[in-house]
């Protein structure tokens, strides 16, 4: 039997994510938005150049819009709709090769994990299909690598580091920073969080997906968390 999960928008009083949620509430027609798939008559690069462009910077804001009926989920990997997490990212190596993944935080920074750090990395914004190319993507050479000063390779404690690009992304409905969380804001335990990623979908598979996947995990108490690492 599948196991479905639907899903509800929920956000703590007075945090961040609410005043967010409300301010693009007021802004939402009534009618979605169509995707960039619906667009059969123009070509990418056209669709490409007008979304080259937001007037505002607004974070975690997702161009596909969902309804009800798309809200009812499968839990488990499956492949996520282009635009709707702009602001995931390709990390490649020297050789143009994507090898991780990473998280737009501002025009300039992304952050990923410090054990993806090379000496020559290269950022990839608004991909979708690792293989297909179709004129939403910006890629731009990593100038500065910071990686926390904490981190040990071993033992993959503190696995974290942030990238500055060498020029800002051009954030558009494809591209588009993620919201950081206030101090005081945090994860309700056992609630559904969401994983992004090219990996692979099993343990069995040799290589990753050439587009991006998404699926629901919950998340765990902190304390638990906390006593694996003692």
């Amino acid at each position: 039997n599948s196991i479905i999960q639907e899903d509800a928008l929920c956000y703590i009083q007075g945090s961040q994510c609410e005043k967010l949620y409300k301010n693009k509430r007021k802004n939402v027609p009534n009618n979605s938005a169509p995707s960039a798939e619906t667009h059969t008559n123009t070509t990418a690069t056209e669709e490409a150049a007008k979304a080259d462009h937001i007037d505002d910077l607004q974070c975690g804001v997702s161009s596909v819009m969902t309804d009800m009926a798309s809200n009812l989920r499968i839990i488990g990997g499956r492949e996520s709709t282009k635009g709707r997490w702009p602001w995931m990212v390709s990390i490649l190596n020297r050789y143009h090769e994507p090898f991780c993944g990473g998280t737009i935080i501002s025009p300039q920074f992304i952050i990923t994990a410090a054990h993806c750090v090379r000496r020559r990395l290269y950022v990839r914004a608004g991909e979708h299909d690792l293989i297909f190319a179709d004129g939403y993507e910006q890629q731009i050479r990593v100038s500065d690598i910071f990686v926390h000063p904490d981190y040990d390779a071993e033992t993959v404690d503190n696995d974290i580091a942030v990238l500055r690009l060498r020029t800002p992304l051009k954030i558009n409905r494809f591209v588009a920073p993620v919201c950081l969380p206030e101090p005081e804001d945090e994860l309700a335990v056992n609630s559904l969080g969401t994983i992004l990623g090219w990996g692979k979908r099993r343990n069995s598979a040799l290589f990753g997906t050439d587009v991006l996947h998404q699926a629901q995990v919950p998340i765990a108490d902190i304390n638990d968390c906390k006593a694996v690492y003692e």
